[in-house]
């Protein structure tokens, strides 16, 4: 599978493991979407 070959390659680049770049992608998505909702928040409370 591509994807597979991609997160390989990248996590080798990183010198990271598959499982460690893919807990720190999902990590920085998470936190990505915190900061949004909090921002969605402080907008609301503005009002």
């Amino acid at each position: 599978m591509q994807a597979e070959v991609i997160l390989s390659t990248v996590a080798e680049e990183l010198r990271l493991s598959e499982d460690e770049l893919l807990k720190e992608a999902l990590r920085a998505v998470v936190e990505r979407q915190l900061r949004q909702i909090q921002a969605e928040i402080a907008v609301i409370c503005r009002r």
